[in-house]
């Protein structure tokens, strides 16, 4: 039996081994299959499709995300349109939302890169939507699909009617609090946006006509 063991050890070691290399080639084939869709569908050329390809191999080795992890991420923002500098500049905020409230990588990146269109910002406003989105997640009922449902139809009407990314949030945070759907809550808030547009009025002037209001309630009504 000894010698039988002795016999064997050696032959599960090269399986184990077989097995470990097996797996590597699998995750690079997988990695170069993502990058190569992200080549495709962002446009970038050899010296743009170098950047984003190191840069998510950089990131797959010093975080907690896989490289092709990353790639998906990268993806998923080529297909929303963002160029290479802006994957590049908008990358690390998402990677950072996502460690934070424990949500999807690739889906914290559509919702992100979705409020930053929604809202007329940019590639570089990335951080200060993703603080924006973790803090809400963290201190309020919101998470990445309840935030994803409201804002898709609120995002684009607020921003014309003055209202800013944070106060957006904040209100649906509030709204949603109280226990009213995502859904709901997204398209009551676009009325009111709405409604006051018709009006001529803002967000903020018609907070400041409430606010000094001796009767509040009546105001709110009339607007």
């Amino acid at each position: 039996i000894t010698d039988l063991k002795n016999a064997f050890l050696p032959a599960a070691g090269v399986a184990g081994l077989a097995m470990l290399i097996k797996g590597v080639v699998n995750v690079q084939k997988e990695f170069e299959v993502r990058m190569a869709k992200v080549r495709a569908i962002s446009g970038a050329g050899a010296k743009g499709f170098k950047l984003l390809s190191d840069s998510a191999k950089e990131l797959g080795g010093s975080t907690q995300f896989t490289a092709s992890q990353v790639a998906e991420l990268q993806l998923e923002l080529s297909k929303l349109g963002f160029t290479t500098e802006e994957i590049l500049q908008s990358t690390e905020a998402i990677l950072n939302l996502s460690l934070a409230t424990g949500e999807d990588l690739a889906q914290a990146a559509v919702v992100a890169a979705g409020t930053i269109r929604g809202f007329g910002l940019t590639a570089q406003d990335t951080t200060k939507v993703t603080d924006v989105m973790a803090a809400s997640f963290t201190q309020s009922g919101l998470d990445l699909n309840k935030f994803s449902t409201a804002m898709a139809t609120v995002a684009p009407v607020a921003r014309n009617a003055g209202a800013s990314l944070e106060e957006t949030t904040a209100i649906l945070a509030k709204v949603v609090d109280e226990n009213i759907d995502a859904s709901t809550a997204g398209t009551a808030l676009r009325n009111i946006f709405l409604e006051l547009a018709k009006k001529g009025l803002t967000f903020n002037e018609a907070m400041t006509q409430i606010g000094v209001s001796t009767n509040k309630n009546k105001t709110a009504l009339d607007l």
